[in-house]
């Protein structure tokens, strides 16, 4: 039943990547600095080209990745940001080790002396 160029649903006939990448942050939860994969284009769906069954599976499956790379972005940062903390943290235990030793061989050092 679409009607193709003239379809009153449609949003554009000659739509740039940059008006889809605006389109598909403001339907979804991306961000400005979250890259939009615009390499999926779909056929739009017209008399020769009919909708699939179920309707929906199509925009489950695209809203399913973009969840997706979102929750994988956000677990790696959190990876990231505890192994920095983690790393941080043994960096300090070093280094007081390190003062431990020192001054423990100082201590060696001025007994000899005795």
């Amino acid at each position: 039943m679409y009607a193709g160029d003239k379809d009153v649903d449609r949003v554009s006939t000659d739509l740039s990547v940059k008006d889809l990448e605006k389109l598909v942050r403001k339907i979804s939860s991306l961000s400005k600095k979250d890259a939009v994969p615009t390499t999926c284009r779909m056929v739009p769906y017209s008399g020769t080209n009919f909708l699939p069954q179920p309707l929906m599976q199509p925009f489950i499956n695209l809203g399913t990745q973009f969840i997706g790379y979102r929750n994988t972005v956000n677990g790696l940062k959190e990876a990231l940001l505890a192994a920095d903390k983690r790393a941080d943290d043994l960096a300090v235990k070093l280094k007081e080790s390190e003062e431990a030793r020192e001054k423990a061989e100082k201590d060696a050092s001025s007994i000899e002396d005795l």
